[in-house]
């Protein structure tokens, strides 16, 4: 069984000497989602460096990227989750924590049932499920 920490890369060694077999990241502070790529160069040289492979990141979308509600922008979604996805592929990432309670938030007022369907509707489009031998 492997152990990881939710931690910046910093602190890998003290991570590393405690016994740990990885680090767990956040996705937009780590991964510079909503910045240019000089960011995220400067930033993946920093998680390449650290003792202990980063593994799997967290808070996959920002709060203010919404996934339910009016303000929905399926396409805006779908750009981020390229950009999220090729970093995160590039920094070794094999698993993202979905999580992200802003962006999925359901809105004052907005049928659940709709927001329900928005978000099974995003994961349908960003994330089509692989045959097995396919």
């Amino acid at each position: 069984m492997k152990l990881g920490v939710c931690a910046d890369p910093q602190f890998g060694p003290a991570i590393a000497d405690a016994g740990f077999s990885f680090l767990e990241l956040h996705v937009q502070r780590h991964l510079r989602t909503l910045d240019d790529d000089d960011a995220f160069h400067s930033e993946l040289a920093r998680i390449q460096r650290a003792p202990i492979p980063a593994l799997v990141a967290n808070c996959f979308v920002p709060g203010e990227l919404k996934i339910t509600g009016p303000e929905a922008d399926m396409a805006e979604l779908g750009e981020y989750a390229k950009t999220a996805l090729a970093r995160a592929q590039r920094a070794g990432i094999h698993t993202i924590v979905f999580g992200s309670g802003g962006a999925r938030r359901i809105p004052e007022g907005y049928d659940r049932g709709q927001a329900w369907q928005q978000l099974v509707n995003w994961g349908k489009i960003q994330f089509p499920r692989q045959r097995r031998g396919a």
